[in-house]
């Protein structure tokens, strides 16, 4: 992608920080995010659609509850459905998902002030739900950092956006940050939304691309 990650946070990460909060229950809502800015919806929408479908492996998967949260991973457990491009994984099969996440405490100086902010980059895509089915675009199989670890685990594509759509539809709400400096809002008040938008035309975008996406890869 052309598009840096570097717009997945506003703002100066000055220090990063790994700590156990995610071991508490309901973690990221504890966290914030950052929603997706419109004037980046075309080139990376255009992108996407030209990238994802030559992912070297594709399948629609069922999302588990199991989860594990690493410094700059989130693992879920999903079992294999359908696979439309790729080999030595099969319907049937339960993997481990490697999404490119991090957790990271920012000290950002913004006009002479400093603030703590605890941060999630989802990279705009929510966590999938349990027992809900999705279109993921993968890369590869990776070493577990446990060598014990007898269960496959597969890195999603690198992306812009996390490469993981919905076959189910989710009410997405939009909190508008016109007013900030920062695209970055509490997790908490869009736990539910499958994206993570700035407002109705990014989000019209992001659905667009999601209708495309699910119609070239339609469950069977």
């Amino acid at each position: 992608m052309v598009i840096t990650a570097g717009i997945a946070i506003w703002g100066l990460c000055q220090k990063q920080t790994y700590t156990n909060l995610l071991s508490q229950p309901e973690a990221l809502n504890m966290l914030r995010v950052a929603e997706f800015p419109e004037a980046l919806v075309p080139t990376m929408a255009e992108q996407a659609l030209k990238e994802l479908p030559e992912s070297p492996i594709i399948i629609r998967a069922t999302a588990m509850a199991e989860k594990d949260y690493l410094f700059s991973l989130n693992l879920q457990k999903v079992s294999v459905q359908q696979v439309y491009r790729g080999e030595g994984i099969e319907p049937g099969d339960e993997v481990q998902i490697a999404l490119n996440t991090k957790f990271t405490i920012n000290a950002q100086t913004i006009e002479g002030m400093v603030a703590d902010e605890k941060i999630a980059e989802l990279h705009f895509v929510n966590e999938m739900e349990e027992g809900k089915d999705y279109l993921i675009f993968l890369e590869k199989k990776i070493d577990p950092l446990d060598k014990r670890e007898q269960q496959a685990i597969y890195r999603v594509v690198e992306s812009v956006i996390t490469p993981v759509f919905g076959y189910e539809e989710r009410e997405n709400k939009i909190v508008d940050v016109s007013k900030s400096i920062s695209t970055c809002i509490d997790y908490e008040l869009v736990k539910d939304n499958e994206f993570f938008v700035t407002s109705q035309k990014t989000l019209d975008g992001f659905m667009e691309l999601k209708k495309q996406l699910l119609a070239q890869f339609p469950k069977s």
